[in-house]
């Protein structure tokens, strides 16, 4: 039985049984509950899907302002969304505030840096190549496979 906030779908059931379990949750879990259900909605790749994970993440932050530890994988996440969205720009902005977070709190890394890099390449964007290189530099001699 897949956990109340792991749903791959959103029907009405599914978001009346999440948010009465969420309410229901201890206060300190709430966001990553929030969270962790962006990311069920996001491996879907579905647009309307990808609509209710970017509700469910501003929810975050907008009811846990300072929750620092899932914050560096929400905007990950946001730039997914608008990844698979076509909005490259947007994505780009989300993966970068998503790599400038993790210099403040090291504690959570992402795998921001490597969709970053991936979709400068992708859209030629020859300016942010520096960037890119230095990016993957710094963080190779923490990479257990690079």
């Amino acid at each position: 039985m897949t956990d109340w906030y792991r749903k791959k779908s959103w029907t009405q059931n599914d978001e009346n049984e999440f948010f009465l379990k969420l309410e229901g949750a201890r206060k300190d879990g709430r966001a990553q509950y929030l969270k962790i259900q962006a990311l069920e909605l996001n491996q879907t790749k579905d647009k309307k899907l990808l609509e209710i994970a970017e509700t469910l993440i501003n929810k975050l932050f907008t009811d846990y302002p300072n929750d620092s530890f899932n914050k560096s994988v929400s905007l990950h996440s946001f730039g997914e969304i608008y990844e698979l969205s076509g909005n490259f720009d947007r994505a780009l902005e989300y993966y970068y505030q998503a790599l400038d977070f993790e210099i403040g709190y090291p504690q959570v890394k992402t795998q921001a840096y490597l969709n970053y890099s991936e979709l400068v390449i992708k859209i030629g964007k020859i300016d942010l190549y520096p960037y890119v290189e230095k990016e993957i530099l710094d963080r190779e001699p923490g990479v257990l496979f690079p």
